[in-house]
């Protein structure tokens, strides 16, 4: 489902404010004024054009996965990079792209070891909307920029992606994880919208 924000007037900007949906307790989360982040060394600062609602943030937000009161939701996002820290290379100011939903260092021992989603431990490549702010915001902050933005081709939609970042790589690396090949038979239960990517 996506959250569509509707911009920000130009004096939230010049003060140095964006609006954000944000997590307080079970049952209460809403838009509130936080401060644009900055891009330090690695990262880079998004401005959000579209952000998906997770299940994984409706569980949040239910109370049923803890996260501390004050955070930005939201894992999934498309936007155009408004901010580079030092040290991102390859990306521009202005450039359209997708965000991984998982933001994994590269450098860790599951990382060097392929296990990205593991990044510094068990759960610990999810960041965004977990233990850092998220992307339902008109902007976010995005950590190891380098391996965590991909370029977004001009024929393709915001719409048209935006679910690459979590929905649709989970049922993929589902069927990877799966090693199935083509012409086997399988069934895939629970026809949510992971199953779905799956099939």
């Amino acid at each position: 489902m996506p959250l569509l924000l509707e911009k920000h007037p130009a004096t939230m900007v010049h003060r140095g404010l964006m609006k954000a949906n944000v997590f307080h307790s079970p049952g209460v989360a809403g838009l509130e004024e936080k401060p644009i982040p900055r891009a330090g060394f690695g990262e880079a600062v998004i401005e959000v054009r579209l952000a998906s609602i997770c299940g994984s943030d409706i569980h949040i937000v239910r109370g049923e996965y803890p996260v501390r009161p004050g955070l930005t939701l939201g894992h999934e996002g498309v936007g155009v990079i408004h901010e580079l820290g030092p040290g991102v290379e390859g990306y521009r100011v202005g450039q359209r792209v997708l965000v991984g939903a998982t933001t994994p260092c590269g450098q860790c021992e599951p990382c060097l070891s392929g296990r990205r989603s593991q990044c510094g431990g068990p759960l610990g490549g999810w960041k965004l909307g977990n233990t850092m702010d998220g992307m339902q915001a008109e902007y976010a902050l995005i950590p190891h920029a380098q391996a965590n933005l991909a370029p977004i081709p001009d024929a393709l939609s915001d719409e048209q992606v935006l679910l690459l970042a979590d929905t649709a790589s989970a049922g993929f690396a589902a069927a990877e994880s799966g090693k199935i090949r083509l012409g086997d038979n399988v069934a895939v239960f629970a026809q949510g919208p992971v199953g779905v990517f799956a099939v």
